[in-house]
């Protein structure tokens, strides 16, 4: 079979300063096998690390392939979003996958396997896949994410089932074309909450996701220069949980204005399963034991204990916080 001339596939990659795992991203993505022809977009938001650099030496060996995106200032400062801003009006692909900068894929089969699929089932938007969290620098397993029982299909419902938001790795995601020209169109990609949260409901919401068990990616945990290492050791981090709590459950509270009501079923446990969790990560035991005093009761006695000492002494959960970014 004739390889077609325009990509089939765009992989939207975004970066910062992460000149220590850059050459592995890109390389995983380089080394996939297909029977297409794919294009990497890649948005650098003005890395002073050499990671600019690492970039530019990659187009210059794979012009056809690797296509950079610079800036003259940080974008993501402003609140621009670039994956949909810059990446996404540049991509020629009818299928679009994601892995940023610091994350890597390990099966030079993935693409292929994911694009095989959704070509023999166009009415599924999005496709996801077992992943493994990863220390960040020695690649040590730390653990699989594999949220589903096997591979199939599921819907929203399986979602608020499985009790963990988001379901999958951003570097796991494989995305129609038409569904993420949907999302950004919509203006659900501007809402505050986060980006792989957003577009795992909307599309789950929309027809049931395709789902393969199979680790093919992997998730640096705590990597340098990530978000989540940065807000574990601020000052503010309870305030910026509790924003993300409350930004997630807005979010699915408007997905009732796009989705139909069968297709989102459970929608209500789930809002309330991301408050319990929202208050639980940051020892909010009055409202623990106010709203929810029979489920925190039933957590272990561990989990119990960590709380209570944790809303007491927040001080000592700040420290432990700070310790763990480090290691």
């Amino acid at each position: 079979m004739e390889m077609k001339e325009c990509p089939e596939v765009s992989i939207f990659c975004i970066t910062y300063n992460q000149v220590d795992y850059i050459e592995e991203c890109m390389d995983s993505i380089l080394s996939q096998k297909t029977s297409f022809k794919f294009e990497l977009l890649i948005n650098d938001d003005c890395s002073n690390d050499g990671t600019r650099e690492k970039i530019e030496e990659y187009a210059s060996r794979f012009p056809d392939v690797v296509k950079p995106v610079f800036h003259s200032s940080n974008q993501s400062s402003k609140g621009i979003n670039p994956t949909s801003e810059f990446l996404f009006p540049r991509a020629a692909g009818r299928y679009y996958a994601l892995c940023e900068g610091d994350d890597f894929w390990v099966d030079d089969n993935k693409l292929q396997i994911q694009y095989d699929l959704m070509e023999k089932n166009p009415e599924t938007m999005l496709c996801g896949h077992a992943s493994a969290n990863v220390s960040a620098d020695e690649r040590k397993i730390l653990g699989l994410n594999r949220p589903f029982g096997g591979t199939g299909f599921y819907t929203f419902r399986d979602f608020v089932g499985i009790k963990q938001i988001p379901p999958m790795a951003t570097a796991s995601l494989f995305i129609r074309k038409e569904a993420y020209e949907k999302y950004v169109y919509s203006g659900y990609v501007k809402k505050p909450a986060h980006g792989d949260f957003k577009m795992e409901m909307l599309f789950t919401a929309l027809a049931p996701m395709a789902y393969i068990d199979k680790v093919m990616s992997a998730y640096r945990v705590l990597a340098k220069g990530s978000i989540n290492r940065d807000i574990m050791r601020r000052r503010d981090w309870r305030d910026i949980e509790r924003k993300l709590t409350q930004t997630r459950v807005d979010y699915l509270r408007d997905m009732e204005l796009v989705a139909p009501s069968d297709r989102i079923d459970g929608l209500s446990d789930l809002m309330d399963d991301i408050e319990y969790k929202g208050a639980l990560a940051v020892s909010d035991l009055s409202t623990l034991l106010g709203r929810w005093r029979d489920r925190f009761e039933a957590e272990s006695l561990g989990r119990r204990a960590k709380t209570i000492v944790y809303s007491c002494f927040p001080l000592i959960q700040d420290s432990i916080r700070i310790i763990k970014s480090y290691l």
